[in-house]
């Protein structure tokens, strides 16, 4: 009876060690899918002299799927207007 219980009580720990990985693994995947590079924006924007800069940005799955071409993007502390989407 004693190593019923003991091989019961093993056999749950694995389990639950399993369970414990499988989750952690899948939560690694999906920081990996938000980390990778998926598409370029372009950005616009005017200065308070109504001089131009424009700039390009890589960006994660996330943030692309987030915003689109003419929305407000705020990039370096500044406003800017997506002007178009790039993907890689």
């Amino acid at each position: 009876m004693k190593k019923r219980t003991l091989l019961i009580l093993f056999l749950s720990i694995i389990y639950t060690y399993s369970c414990e990985l499988s989750s952690d693994s899948q939560n690694n995947e999906n920081q990996l899918v938000n980390e990778i590079i998926v598409g370029t924006f372009a950005l616009e924007r005017f200065d308070s002299s109504n001089k131009r800069h424009i700039e390009s940005v890589q960006v994660t799955q996330g943030t692309w799927d987030t915003y689109n071409e003419g929305d407000e993007f705020e990039y370096d502390e500044n406003t800017w207007i997506i002007t178009m989407k790039v993907p890689t």
